[in-house]
């Protein structure tokens, strides 16, 4: 308790019993310590002694000092053109010494060298990094002669690995499975696929019907599907029902009254208000208006006429409006105050004061008034 400010007994005998009670040591500091730390200074407004220091000291050691990231220095530095990364050169004997004393990144930012520079001259000297990664763990000969003698899971969990590691080893040394997850077929079962239909091949081998179309692909015997002619009544039927329903109606599947419903040209749901064929009067208004008004006008739903559009490749009708062009007497007011004031000054959007004053490179009203002071 030396150094700390005079407390009661009691406020003592409080704080010693919060240490007992969190076991973590950042939740268990006291509340008096943890209000004594200093938060970070993250997106505060820079000083001029801040600005100073820029390109003069190290990132980390700012960072660490006036409680900011490293990329808020690096940012503010580039901003103002400070201690940019140079092109291509030479390194010299004392760069060279630098190298593994610290991580490229942190090198980089001190040497105004590239990160990836940096890292590939030090793995061409053979220098190990700063911070080293943890060796391999290589496969030893007594766990390799485990592989294929249990289950990949009851193995990964012995050998402390994960169950795709040991997978992927015992594949790339062509050990075969321990246990197999599927049966083998018999000669007795072939016969049986051979000799009945497939719903009854599945009922007396008890496998799924999918296994046994696939046993009879494999043993190259033709699946036979019977197939039912359109009559004139089905036909007649086609669009006028959702094709869910109607496929279960004529106890056909979805995807074939689909398919001749398309064939025959017939449109999805034509009795359904809204939903019927286009005409060519209706197709012109599209992209004409925009889809909300073309579906107010055609008593259709905004989706249909969306996708109907999308279909015949019209773009969507869009009003550009066109802002005024720049004076000369707007133009010498950038930078003189701050963005947000002469948007609302000129009557223009922010993006655009921002936008023209990136363009003709003039600097922000804070960055000015940063270099008047200095100067």
């Amino acid at each position: 308790m030396n150094g700390w400010p005079k407390l009661t007994q009691s406020r003592r005998i409080w704080l010693h019993q919060k240490l007992e009670r969190k076991n973590d040591k950042n939740q268990a500091m006291p509340r008096l310590i943890r209000e004594r730390r200093i938060r970070t200074r993250r997106g505060m407004p820079w000083t001029i002694a801040e600005a100073r220091q820029l390109g003069k000291t190290p990132d980390s050691i700012l960072a660490r000092r006036y409680k900011r990231t490293i990329r808020e220095i690096v940012e503010q530095r580039e901003a103002r053109g400070i201690a940019l990364p140079t092109g291509p050169r030479r390194w010299t004997a004392r760069e060279i010494k630098l190298l593994g004393t610290m991580n490229d990144a942190e090198l980089g930012r001190r040497l105004r060298r590239p990160k990836h520079h940096v890292a590939n001259r030090r793995r061409s000297l053979k220098i190990p990094p700063f911070i080293r990664r943890k060796p391999a763990n290589l496969w030893k000969p007594f766990e390799i002669k485990l592989l294929g003698t249990m289950r990949d899971e009851e193995l990964a969990r012995r050998l402390k690995r994960p169950k795709s590691a040991v997978e992927v080893k015992r594949i790339t040394l062509g050990i075969p499975v321990f246990a197999r997850t599927f049966r083998l077929y018999t000669e007795a079962e072939d016969d049986v696929v051979r000799k009945y239909s497939p719903a009854e091949a599945t009922r007396r081998l008890k496998r799924s019907y999918k296994a046994i179309l696939v046993r009879r692909r494999t043993l190259g015997i033709a699946q036979h599907i019977v197939r039912r002619n359109w009559t004139k009544k089905e036909l007649a039927l086609l669009g006028t029902l959702p094709d869910r329903v109607l496929a279960k109606r004529l106890n056909r599947t979805k995807a074939c009254v689909s398919t001749m419903r398309q064939k025959l040209g017939i449109y999805r749901n034509r009795n359904r208000p809204g939903y019927g064929p286009w005409t060519a009067e209706e197709d012109a208004l599209l992209g004409k208006f925009n889809d909300s008004e073309v579906a107010r006008q055609l008593k259709r739903p905004r989706r249909v006429v969306a996708r109907r559009r999308h279909k015949l490749g019209i773009r969507a009708f869009k009003i550009f409006f066109k802002s005024p062009p720049w004076t000369k007497a707007e133009h010498r007011l950038l930078g003189t105050m701050t963005d947000e004031r002469l948007a609302k000054k000129l009557g223009r959007t922010l993006m655009a004061i921002q936008v023209r004053r990136k363009k003709y490179r003039v600097r922000t009203f804070l960055d000015r008034r940063f270099t008047k002071i200095s100067t």
